[in-house]
């Protein structure tokens, strides 16, 4: 009561600062308890984490090494054996030794050897009998039906492990074996040992300064233990007992760790030259070949250290921004209060019917608020009137759209799709509903995708789009070839605020198109087909027949000898004039001699017929089918053309690469290029650019390095 009566009697100003106070204080120590108990056990999960990570690291590791080590010794012991079993053959093959006795002591020499405690040495031939064995009763026994032994049959060299159960124990045991393959004899020398005695084949060195280089914090560390808690590799402790080493109450969590094997724990632990027991944290796991265990451990004090700072560095920040909310609090309160007491003072100084309404805070406000009110109201009624006029616009804006015969697709700035008319999800498929990223990739094909980035850019930057041809996807995964064309629209203050694109299905026109070309292209082939097979053989006969009329007539007539001359130059010239006209026509020898060779040829001739030098260079096997081969002939042959005749060159090269599963052809010319846009736009240069796009490629023409101008054609290969 007493409580509530003072703060009730509390000016206003000491009671917003006053709550100011503690709201921010209670506010600051609720943050900075959450925040330094987050962060405590985020450190602490990832200190976990790391440490798990780091004993699965020193797992491989070893285990690594291990495997290593044993196959290491046991391919040396293997090879070894098989260069003993090369000295005894070569006796043998001297006279000085028979078989058998080559055999036999090659036998003595193999059982006499042991592998670590109780591995051996044996031998089996490709019909997996065993040859050689300690035990004289496996001799001569088919172990065909031992899979390990038909993977030695299969193999006869390498490495390998298996399971293996000798008679009179209760279950296998895994055992690795190394095999070398000694032919002369047909025997396959395997060397074998038990996994769990590999301990003993293993070097330590080989891991024991990457263990030891793993670090955490300050002092923590890694390490590996055997069963009996011998350390096996540790900082400045290897060869001790963990055991000796430990304090007597925490020598509890070595023998947890060597039941579990595999775990965490927590507990205390003290270095020589530490004055206290510090608590750590371990992570451990086992490797049961060797029986050994990998740990990771860190001190939690080296984990916490940062935690202190932080704490510090809170708690100075949390008393600083409370000395800023009081100021503030300061000030908000002489804002509210002063108005008010000066308000207090003039209505206690005059009569409630006789106050004066000065233009104080107060009574601007009072003013305003009414002013205010006022205004709204109008404000509304104009602003119902341009928003019904809006919502009749964009009625009529979406009945034009929708009554559009071409598909209609409008984007927003983030190259979201905000509208679809019915024509584009009757061509398509999509609705606005399921159009989502998904559906736009699905959309536009993996080869356009570039481009139809570069061309959205493009509009939501200002520009307008015009007659772009593409392919696009229906949702039934048809493609089809479209127009496209767009441009950007504009809010109210001016800025673009998306783009509107329109597309036409040009499919059917692209395939009655392409069947026009290929009908020209046909009635080409067939013209030339028919002067090369008819015409050609035809003048061929006739200069045959000169020469035989030549022969008749040298003997006799001087004149008609020279007369006849001119006949076969004229004869011939018509030969060369009709092949190349032919070839014009019809380049057969694409089918003949290949593609490459008929550029060869295209090159010799522009060199022959322009006296231009013609460079061709090819790198790696094109395979296209004839229909594209013979396009990309007439691409090259118009480009060559098109440097003869309009760029004053002086050297021409056509080059060959392919990369992955794509063909590039480029023709380069070192003359003045091209000089203004109308040339980019002559017939020459679409009728390219249709060929391209006709066998799916792509076509791109740009200024040389130096001079001149550079024409490359793209062609995916048949797979």
């Amino acid at each position: 009561m007493l409580r509530n009566w003072f703060f009730s009697a509390l000016p206003i100003r000491y009671k917003i600062i006053l709550t100011s106070m503690l709201v921010l204080l209670s506010f600051a120590l609720i943050t900075w308890f959450v925040s330094y108990s987050v962060m405590r056990e985020s450190l602490e999960n990832h200190l976990i984490s790391e440490l798990r990570n780091t004993t699965e690291t020193i797992r491989n590791m070893v285990e690594t090494s291990v495997r290593l080590s044993i196959r290491s010794n046991l391919r040396a012991v293997a090879e070894s054996n098989r260069e003993i079993l090369l000295l005894l053959h070569a006796e043998q093959l001297r006279g000085e030794l028979t078989e058998a006795a080559a055999q036999k002591r090659a036998t003595e020499i193999l059982l006499s050897q042991s592998i670590g405690q109780t591995g051996y040495i044996y031998c089996v031939n490709s019909q997996a009998v065993a040859t050689v064995h300690p035990s004289p009763k496996v001799v001569g026994i088919d172990f065909s039906e031992q899979d390990f032994v038909a993977e030695q049959v299969r193999r006869k060299e390498g490495y390998l492990e298996y399971q293996w159960k000798n008679p009179g124990e209760k279950q296998s045991r895994a055992k690795a074996l190394y095999m070398s393959y000694f032919e002369p004899w047909d025997w396959i020398v395997s060397v074998t040992a038990y996994r769990d005695e590999f301990e003993k084949l293993v070097n330590v060195d080989d891991f024991s300064q990457s263990v030891k280089s793993l670090k955490f914090g300050k002092s923590g560390y890694s390490f590996v233990m055997d069963l009996n808690g011998n350390l096996i590799v540790r900082p400045s402790q290897d060869g001790k007992n963990a055991f000796e080493i430990a304090l007597p109450d925490s020598d509890q969590f070595l023998s947890t760790m060597i039941k579990e094997k595999h775990g965490q724990q927590r507990y205390l632990w003290q270095n020589p030259g530490d004055k206290e027991p510090r608590q750590k944290i371990v992570v451990y796991d086992f490797i049961p070949e060797v029986g050994w265990i990998v740990a990771a451990s860190a001190y939690l004090d080296d984990l916490y250290e940062p935690l202190q700072v932080i704490r510090d560095r809170t708690l100075a920040a949390g008393l600083f921004c409370l000395l800023i909310g009081v100021m503030v609090a300061i000030q908000v309160s002489s804002s509210i209060t002063d108005p008010i007491r000066q308000l207090v003072a003039r209505l206690a100084k005059t009569p409630p019917d006789k106050v004066f309404h000065g233009r104080d805070e107060v009574d601007q406000l009072s003013a305003q608020f009414d002013r205010f009110l006022t205004d709204l109201g109008q404000e509304a009624r104009e602003r119902l009137q341009v928003e019904q006029k809006l919502r009749s616009s964009q009625e009529r804006y979406r009945a034009v759209m929708e009554a559009a015969p071409d598909p209609i697709m409008v984007l927003g700035l983030a190259g979201e799709v905000s509208y679809l008319n019915q024509a584009f999800t009757r061509l398509f498929g999509w609705t606005l509903e399921d159009f989502s990223a998904e559906s736009a990739r699905a959309f536009v094909p993996a080869e356009e995708r570039q481009r139809s980035r570069r061309h959205l850019a493009g509009l939501l930057n200002g520009a307008v789009m015009a007659d772009e041809e593409s392919l696009r996807v229906t949702r039934g995964g048809e493609q089809l070839t479209v127009n496209m064309s767009g441009g950007p629209f504009r809010e109210s203050g001016g800025s673009v605020g998306g783009c509107v694109i329109i597309l036409r299905d040009i499919s059917e026109f692209k395939l009655l198109e392409r069947e026009v070309i290929d009908a020209d292209e046909r009635d080409r082939i067939r013209i030339g087909q028919d002067l090369h097979d008819d015409l050609v053989p035809h003048l061929i006969g006739l200069d045959v027949m000169y020469k035989l009329l030549r022969r008749r007539l040298s003997d006799n007539l001087e004149e008609a000898d020279k007369q006849a001359d001119k006949v076969q130059g004229v004869i011939s010239e018509a030969i060369a004039k009709t092949r190349a006209l032919s070839r014009g026509f019809s380049p057969v020898h694409l089918v003949e001699e290949g593609l490459e060779m008929s550029l060869r040829q295209l090159g010799d001739m522009v060199e022959t017929v322009f006296d231009l030098p013609c460079t061709v260079e090819w790198q790696g096997a094109v395979c296209l089918d004839t229909t594209t081969a013979v396009h990309v002939y007439r691409i090259v042959q118009e480009a060559l053309n098109n440097a003869v005749k309009h760029a004053d060159a002086e050297q021409l090269s056509i080059n060959c690469t392919v990369v992955d599963d794509t063909a590039i052809f480029e023709v380069a010319d070192d003359g003045c290029g091209l000089r203004d846009q109308q040339n980019r736009r002559g017939m020459g240069l679409k009728i390219m650019t249709f060929r391209a796009q006709m066998i799916g490629g792509s076509l791109e023409v740009t200024a040389g390095n130096v001079a001149g101008t550079r024409v490359k054609l793209r062609v995916r290969q048949e797979s």
